[in-house]
């Protein structure tokens, strides 16, 4: 799938997966052409929630990802600091066309492994920040 942005084509793939559907692209998108690449997306494509999800490689099995996400019902459009579907999407995306099953992705929040099988999983370490009492 290729988007046009100015003067730029931004090939990248769509992943579409239950709820959203996540545009994968390794080129390095700037801030002022998220907007106008979600635009485009909203406009081709339907789904309950669109996302962004520009990566790099660290190395063979780090990538680093800077997730936009919008959302239909709400009309909201945010940076995400740590997004499963957007991590599982791209381990999809480098499954299929490098075949790599394993990937490490690191996001502002955090780093969420990737494993792509007969069952696809994500895993992160959690740290509770925070003690008290819950009452429910």
């Amino acid at each position: 799938m290729d988007i046009k942005v100015d003067n730029n084509i931004i090939s990248g793939n769509l992943v579409v997966m239950n709820g959203i559907s996540h545009f994968i692209t390794d080129y390095a998108v700037r801030k002022e052409e998220f907007d106008k690449i979600m635009n485009q997306l909203i406009n081709s494509v339907e789904s309950s929630a669109l996302g962004i999800i520009p990566f790099k490689s660290i190395d063979e099995t780090n990538f680093e990802i800077n997730p936009y996400v919008f959302v239909k019902n709400t009309g909201s459009r945010y940076f995400e600091r740590a997004c499963g579907s957007g991590s599982l999407s791209l381990g999809i995306h480098l499954n299929n066309f490098m075949g790599i099953k394993q990937a490490r992705v690191h996001q502002s929040g955090g780093i969420i492994d990737v494993e792509i099988s007969d069952k696809n999983y994500i895993s992160t370490e959690v740290t509770i920040i925070s003690e008290g009492t819950v009452y429910i």
